[in-house]
């Protein structure tokens, strides 16, 4: 690897033939939301924003929670219906692959603007013609709902029926059931002329939908949870949860001829059983087997026979909790055993649901499988599949790593139970809120808020010459702190620090080390709350008196936040600072920076005059603080949720994401000086942006690059340049998906991606050797005028070091200069003549 960073670092060709034109290096950033499985992605771009490209996916497998059950399809692929994706309640269709134990979203209902469907507690089916189908609870052109078509083989969602809650119904919860006539019959919740449900039908081959009975209450039922099924007398059974004499749901029979639907049975409660929410099962002996969800001797439901034939209803069993379990949501299957399996939602030895299955001949019950924990998941809602191997195949809701249910596999002949899969499990870190930070070592670093082997967030290594993402520590949320929202700092000791938002035993954060030679992971202090502030969001500061310094959002005397100073050499963490909300702000979002003149700036998101924000000043040498501006909504913008950043021209630029003329934050200039304050820009939505919550940065071309969450052409946020020297703000860049917009993080200038890149018609070649460096170094340069300027800056921006170099005959110059002055790190030189500049980076061991 070192070999490798020294032939890209050895010679930086950069070509500009006048202060506008600099080479253009990469923008690195990452999006909380981004990428297939909208868990975040690292992105790059070049300085025109004209190569945007996606450097690394962070997968999650999204989806949480499911109501219903898998069905397999003709391609021997099971697919299935959840909670979650981008919106955590709309949902997400899926499939999965028990060969590879492959999972793939198929399609997320996201709806806020389509249209198209959200929310799903029921089932899939897959038609005669191959397609699956499918209904949502809520959304569509009506927000009652849609019946939805997915094909196979395009991949393609499809809105085919829009519920409305008079004609139609609304809110459908079940499956759909395909008749042999080929049409599709289905039942609604809710809506109706009743407002207690409907049976309808839709033929997917003319699209016809037709709405067939109003569930009227007593008569034949309300709210039917599931859908019908076929019978073979041709007639349709099904079943409600309310109505009915007793109003705890009714046996319905519908005949497709005459078009009657006629009530078979009303459920008492202690009984007979109460509220099913399943669908009838016609076994072999041709007799009708169901559930319910509650009533019974236990009042924890029953199981039971209905002949169809005579009328006659026969209780088979009375759930009784520990040992047969309680409360079945789901439906009873027939395999090829001539046994019926299911599975209670509750009940067993853990409280947590069985796997059972029952013998009509002999009238029998055997518990299989008590559900509880990681390995067996918790609380299963649905129904089992057998798939064409002979076993059977389940989801729970809970349980599993993440609580959120898992996937299964159960084999009848021999017993055994496979966990498949664990939904919303994002193994290599999912959410990366904060920035990307390159080491020394060329490699880039970063932190993901969820994720990792326990859920809690992850820091991650990226090598960007051979391409390759590494999980380097999992954080463990009670004993070493997680969900980390900030960014990662090299100290000069070569170490990584950085902070947690939440985790150890006090759920308030935790400030880290991590040494990326060793491997090895230290939790340096616990946030406490009052004494030590809490719940902090940015990145740490190392300031020119070696120690760090960092803000919490919360916490303190006032619960508004602190300031405080860790010293690397003593370990020692000493609360610097209070916030109070009217005085001196409160929460503030983002992280310090030490100006030229030594002292420390920041900012607030509330608190001040105004109850907007305030800029702030910390001495570290008299420990004095002092509030700079009160921001004010309209003329200084509002509510700053990142940091300052100190340009070559030695002043402070910053951004807003509310306020300004249009309400979508500003861009200013804080000038340490004078303590004068200057609005640039005020941002506008599509033409500029709006809403940045990150910060800005200092690219080696000396402008300010940054984001805006929200705003541009698509809505979705757009990357920006500022030059401070001309005041000209340019768009180089519109996010167009809304799951790749920007969250609070900011850009990361990386030079060492294992490209060249030239630009203009004459060159100016800069060798720096050797690079990496630890004491000194020799500059060479050529095809530069006579005198050049020479300007070492730090990646924040602030200028280290200047020089001259003086050439009487215009060759190559060749100067050596010693850093040892300098701490580890990647540093940014700057070549200036009169008409030409010339960057390149140092890598500093």
């Amino acid at each position: 690897m070192k070999r490798i960073l020294q032939l890209v670092f050895l010679v930086s060709i950069v070509i500009i033939l006048n202060p506008e034109s600099y080479a253009q290096p990469q923008l690195w950033g990452m999006l909380p939301t981004g990428g297939d499985t909208e868990s975040g992605i690292i992105f790059k771009t070049d300085f025109n924003g004209s190569d945007f490209q996606k450097v690394h996916d962070f997968i999650k497998y999204n989806g949480k929670q499911p109501f219903g059950n898998l069905i397999q399809a003709s391609n021997g692929k099971f697919y299935g219906l959840t909670q979650g994706g981008l919106d955590p309640y709309n949902g997400v269709l899926f499939e999965f692959d028990a060969e590879t134990n492959t999972y793939i979203i198929k399609y997320d209902f996201y709806d806020v603007y389509s249209g198209m469907g959200h929310g799903v507690e029921g089932s899939l089916i897959q038609s005669s013609n191959d397609k699956l189908y499918g209904t949502t609870l809520y959304g569509g052109a009506n927000g009652d709902g849609v019946l939805f078509e997915f094909d196979l083989q395009t991949d393609t969602y499809t809105v085919k029926v829009d519920f409305e809650e008079i004609n139609k119904g609304k809110t459908a919860t079940g499956s759909l059931f395909q008749a042999t006539n080929g049409k599709l019959y289905g039942t609604t919740l809710e809506g109706g002329i009743n407002d207690m449900g409907v049976l309808f039908e839709y033929d997917p081959a003319t699209n016809i939908f037709a709405k067939l009975v109003d569930f009227n209450g007593v008569n034949n039922g309300a709210k039917p949870y599931e859908s019908v099924f076929q019978a073979s007398n041709g007639k349709l059974y099904g079943m409600t949860l309310e109505g009915g004499t007793n109003n705890l749901g009714v046996i319905y029979k519908y005949d497709l001829v005459s078009q009657n639907l006629t009530k078979e049975l009303d459920f008492d409660g202690s009984g007979n059983g109460a509220s099913p929410s399943g669908k009838l099962l016609q076994a072999s002996d041709g007799k009708l087997y169901g559930m319910t969800l509650s009533g019974g001797t236990n009042n924890f439901g029953v199981l039971f026979e209905y002949d169809f034939a005579t009328s006659t209803y026969t209780k088979k069993l009375d759930f009784n909790g520990a040992m047969y379990g309680a409360n079945p949501p789901g439906s009873l299957i027939e395999i090829s055993d001539g046994m019926l399996y299911g599975m209670t939602i509750s009940g067993g030895v853990e409280d947590k649901g069985i796997l059972f299955k029952y013998d009509p001949g002999g009238g029998t019950f055997t518990k299989l499988l008590d559900f509880y924990g990681f390995d067996f998941g918790e609380n299963p809602s649905g129904s089992l599949v057998e798939a064409t191997n002979g076993k059977l195949f389940g989801m729970t809701r809970s349980g599993g790593v993440m609580d959120k249910g898992i996937l299964f596999e159960y084999d009848p002949v021999n017993g055994i139970f496979l966990k498949k899969f664990d939904f919303l499990r994002a193994p290599e870190g999912s959410t990366p809120y904060g920035s990307l930070l390159q080491a020394s070592n060329g490699k880039v670093y970063g932190l993901t808020i969820e994720g990792g082997d326990n859920h809690s967030g992850t820091i991650f290594e990226y090598d960007p010459v051979a391409k390759t993402y590494s999980v380097i520590y999992n954080f463990d949320w009670y004993n070493t702190g997680g969900s980390p929202r900030g960014s990662l700092i090299q100290a000069s000791n070569g170490n990584l620090y950085g902070m947690t938002y939440y985790g150890t035993t006090s759920s308030y954060g935790a400030l880290f080390g991590y040494d990326p030679v060793t491997n090895i992971y230290t939790k340096l202090h616990d946030f406490d709350g009052v004494n030590y502030g809490s719940n902090p969001y940015g990145k740490l500061l190392q300031a020119s008196n070696d120690k760090l310094y960092g803000l919490t959002y919360s916490g303190g005397v006032n619960d508004d936040g602190v300031l405080f100073e860790f010293d690397l050499n003593t370990s020692t963490f000493t609360k610097m600072f209070d916030f109070q909300e009217s005085n001196y702000g409160s929460w503030p979002m983002g992280n310090l920076t030490e100006a030229a003149n030594g002292k420390l700036y920041g900012m607030t998101y509330r608190g001040g005059s105004f109850n907007k924000g305030v800029l702030f000043e910390y001495d570290p040498v008299t420990y004095n603080y002092a509030v700079k501006i009160n921001f004010d909504e309209t003329n200084m913008g509002s509510h700053p949720r990142g940091s300052l950043i100190q340009a070559g021209d030695n002043k402070l630029y910053g951004l807003t994401s509310n306020g300004g003329v249009n309400s979508s934050g500003v861009l200013f200039v804080f000038d340490a000086g004078d303590d004068s304050y200057t609005k640039l820009l005020n941002f506008d939505g599509e033409n500029y942006g709006a809403g940045p919550h990150g910060t800005l940065m200092l690219a080696s071309n000396n402008k300010l690059y940054g984001m805006t969450s929200w705003g541009g052409i698509y809505g979705y946020g757009v990357i920006f340049e500022y030059d401070q020297t001309s005041g000209i703000f340019s768009k180089i860049f519109d996010f167009s998906d809304y799951k790749n917009h920007p969250g609070m993080g900011y850009l990361t200038e990386i030079m060492n991606t294992g490209d060249i890149t030239e630009f203009g018609q004459e060159s100016v070649e800069m060798h720096i050797f050797p690079n990496p460096v630890k004491n000194k170094f020799t500059l060479e340069v050529s095809g530069m005028d006579k005198e050049i300027e020479v300007f070492i800056y730090d990646l924040s921006g602030r200028l280290l070091f200047e020089d001259k170099m003086l050439n009487s005959n215009n060759d190559q110059l060749r100067k050596q200069y010693n850093i040892t002055y300098l701490s580890k790190g990647i540093y940014t030189i700057r070549l200036k003549d009169h008409k030409k500049v010339a960057v390149s980076k140092i890598v500093i061991q």
